[in-house]
């Protein structure tokens, strides 16, 4: 089993968070490889509709192979950049 695991960048908008949380289900839907994607506060256990102040940020990605891997991680960090909202295609949905 292969892990990877990123922190996003402090500063982040709840509502981002929540976005993304949502896009991270969607890429898990698209790949359909057993692959697991973890975007909770480390420790939480339970989905919550708001992560804690207190706990560190961070979406854990686990794969098969290394090529899954590499793919979602590619695609996670797209989905960690800023981005404007006037250029925000998904918000506009």
């Amino acid at each position: 089993m292969m892990r990877w695991a990123v922190e996003p960048r402090r500063g982040s908008l709840n509502g981002q968070i929540m976005s993304r949380s949502r896009k991270l289900l969607e890429i898990g839907r698209v790949l359909q490889s057993g692959l697991h994607l973890d975007d909770r506060p480390e420790g939480a256990r339970s989905l919550s509709p708001e992560p804690s102040k207190n706990k560190n940020l961070h979406v854990l990605v686990e794969a098969e192979t290394q090529e899954s891997l590499d793919v979602a991680a590619a695609m996670v960090e797209k989905l960690l950049q800023p981005i404007d909202e006037v250029l925000n295609e998904h918000k506009r949905q």
